[in-house]
């Protein structure tokens, strides 16, 4: 979390004082609360403190009390104590080192197994949140995880591979929610060995499912939703267009997809605007002609079709997500064809003639299995042939805010290691979220360039799919 203040609202004192509260001061408690029944949130809880103080803002400015953060603290170590218990039962049985682990678990719950006479915080209080039978369950899963005896992974059961080299920069979807398709751009761009448009590939997947419509709207909910086989089977039975083509990213000044895409659909509604405002007046000229003419007077000449000025076209979104298709035939699409069939005339003009169809066509295969040990084991089958595997899974796991509403994400394993320091076999998503690494704690995920390493045992607590081009 972090303390984000520019807005602010006003709050009335009981004596009439006005003091100013940034509004996103009023929003962090909020993300607090939130936050403290996914984990722990001592160190957020205090620096709030802290800054509230420093500013001269009392709790009540923030409507909370010295009681309610204190049970923050504790609901928050007791909700980070079962996050981790849920994934260090699967690293034991899969054979990784787990006794410091559950020792230092133990360490962190055993103030809420003690009554404050043995200097814990054990007593009605707590149980009267529900904390303390809490406490002594997940006690007792850890003494059960510290019993688990499974053959321990070694180096050799957990061969080193890593496709980065071919697979090219890592994408950035942005916050558009084509994850599919990016990760099938992806599967598709190792597969022939050329970068592919991930824009292309989400224009053949949503003209099969969607419709453009949900290509080219401006609100990101218009933009959700993508199968990586469907998307990897639908863009090459159509013929896949190159990045160079039909550009999905690398637009320059921190510009992305969606950007460019809004500013397109802005200019795009302005000019259909201008067209029906044309039209309607030529409309209304013309009838004033009809109502006001003599028998005899001859019908009025047909009005001049609408036309889009090129020099409009020269230095706009279109030219940078279009680079090969000129302004005059952007003019021509413009003038002939509805909003929601822009997109799909336009990606069809720029690939037009520059589409590669493989063949014998590959196909993408996808696996869900109810025994995630399965799924692993196809990973590991895929990565030995030297392909990299799109996975569908459980984002908020990974990340800082644990948000359980971002449930399925898509991206691809790209790279398999055994860590001597944990003693666990490692595999390395490759997620399109840019080169950043702000999304991910530091302290439990390793970020190169905007790829993480998570264990087997955390991959596994998080698969739903697994899909691989055949």
């Amino acid at each position: 979390m972090r303390f984000a203040l520019t807005l602010s609202i006003v709050v009335f004192g009981l004596c009439g004082r006005a003091s100013e509260v940034p509004y996103e001061t009023l929003e962090e408690m909020d993300r607090l609360r939130d936050f403290s029944e996914r984990g722990d949130v001592t160190e957020y809880v205090d620096g709030f403190v802290r800054y509230l103080k420093s500013n001269g803002y009392p709790l009540t400015d923030v409507h909370t009390t010295e009681n309610e953060l204190t049970k923050l603290k504790k609901r928050g170590a007791i909700a980070e104590v079962k996050f981790r218990v849920d994934k260090l039962r699967v690293e034991a049985e899969l054979g990784g080192p787990v006794g410091a682990e559950v020792a230092a678990l133990k360490a962190k719950l055993r103030p809420y197994l003690k009554t404050p006479a043995e200097g814990g915080l054990y007593g009605r209080a707590l149980e009267g949140i529900g904390l303390g039978s809490e406490a002594r369950s997940l006690d007792r899963a850890l003494e059960a995880i510290g019993n688990i005896k499974s053959p321990a992974r070694s180096e050799a059961s957990c061969g080193g591979v890593d496709l980065r080299p071919q697979m090219g920069p890592v994408r950035n979807q942005d916050s558009i929610g084509w994850c599919g398709n990016f990760v099938a751009a992806d599967l598709i761009s190792f597969r022939l060995g050329k970068r592919l448009s991930a824009a292309d590939v989400a224009v053949s997947y949503n003209s099969d499912h969607q419709g453009l419509q949900r290509f080219f709207g401006s609100r990101d909910s218009q933009l959700e939703g993508s199968f990586v086989d469907e998307a990897v089977n639908a863009s090459l039975a159509k013929g896949v267009c190159l990045e160079r083509d039909f550009p999905s990213e690398s637009f320059g000044n921190d510009e992305t997809l969606l950007k460019q895409m809004q500013a397109v659909e802005s200019f795009t509604h302005r000019v259909q605007a201008q067209n029906v405002r044309s039209r309607l007046d030529a409309m209304d000229a013309a009838t004033s002609i009809g109502l006001s003419a003599e028998v005899d007077d001859p019908p009025p000449a047909p009005t001049e079709a609408f036309k889009v000025n090129e020099c409009d076209l020269s230095d706009n979104p279109y030219r940078r997500l279009l680079p090969s298709i000129s302004p005059r035939q952007i003019a021509d699409i413009l003038e002939r064809t509805s909003p929601a069939r822009t997109m799909t005339a336009l990606n069809e003009l720029a690939c037009q003639g520059r589409r590669i169809r493989p063949w014998p066509l590959p196909v993408a295969v996808n696996k869900i299995n109810r025994d995630n040990k399965e799924s692993l084991k196809l990973i590991d089958s895929v990565l030995n042939s030297r392909r990299p595997v799109g996975i569908s899974y459980q984002i908020f796991q990974f990340e800082w805010s644990r948000n359980p509403d971002r449930k399925s994400h898509g991206s691809s394993v790209v790279a398999r290691r055994f860590n001597p320091e944990n003693g666990r076999c490692e595999y390395l998503v490759r997620n399109n979220w840019g080169t950043s690494c702000g999304s991910y704690p530091p302290k439990d995920y390793k970020c190169e360039a905007g790829n993480f390493w998570v264990t087997q045992g955390q991959l596994l607590n998080s698969l739903n799919s697994v899909t691989y081009v055949d």
